[in-house]
């Protein structure tokens, strides 16, 4: 690694070559414009060849100095994307679960004063996502995910099965609820998933196609304690 320049030298060059200006670059890095120039001179120097080529008061990127911009941006986006990761990765004595943000704030939240008392000394964070992904990637210790449990990569272990209630506020359509499957469909509806579809293939009625569509399950149950609908 001996052959590696200094990452200030390589992150001054990256933003002057993606801003076009010393000044600023200087300013997005929070340095003067000497510092910008020196760091420039140096990489050039080590390097044994111009960057850029300079016009009057302006300066542009020379060929080798396109091409090693674009190996540079990309190689300091990767050390930037691999920070990150390992920034979330669990610590020692640390449990990371990541939960759907409407089961962490109607199910896991009431329960863990509970498990906390049991376990005094781990300390726990949750992260609130619907991805996948962060657990593929090792960034939590475990998750809770709603689904038919194919997800590659992972394992996984069934808890309950979810289970669907129709709700309505209770003074809807002026406290006059519906009480059959066309009178329900006939109502403003609120969804956020494919259940509608599925209980009115079941109910022998046409899926209603007017509605308010959200995709977060707690601004769901408000729009319903709101009196906005009939939700799933």
């Amino acid at each position: 690694m001996s052959d590696l320049p200094p990452l200030t030298a390589l992150r001054s060059f990256e933003a002057v070559a993606r801003l076009g200006s010393i000044s600023q670059a200087a300013s997005e890095l929070h340095v003067t414009h000497s510092a910008i120039s020196q760091q420039i001179k140096l990489l050039e120097n080590l390097l044994g060849l111009a960057l850029f080529v300079r016009e009057g008061r302006g300066l542009r990127l020379s060929e080798n100095g396109r091409f090693y911009a674009l190996q540079v941006r990309a190689s300091l986006g990767e050390i930037a994307d691999a920070t990150r990761v390992v920034r979330a990765r669990p610590r020692e004595g640390e449990l990371v679960v990541t939960v759907m943000p409407s089961f962490g704030l109607n199910w896991l939240l009431p329960r863990l004063p509970r498990f906390r008392e049991r376990h005094p000394h781990c300390r726990v964070r949750l992260v609130a996502s619907l991805d996948v992904q962060n657990l593929r990637q090792g960034l939590a210790d475990l998750g809770v995910r709603i689904g038919k449990g194919d997800w590659e990569g992972v394992g996984r272990e069934r808890l309950f099965d979810d289970e669907l209630l129709m709700v309505a506020a209770p003074d809807f359509n002026g406290g006059r609820l519906p009480r059959t499957p066309s009178e329900i469909v006939a109502c403003p509806t609120l969804r956020s998933t494919e259940s509608w579809a599925l209980w009115c293939q079941r109910a022998g009625v046409a899926e209603p196609q007017h509605g308010l569509l959200i995709n977060d399950s707690n601004l769901l149950l408000e729009a319903v304690r709101l009196g906005q609908g009939i939700a799933l």
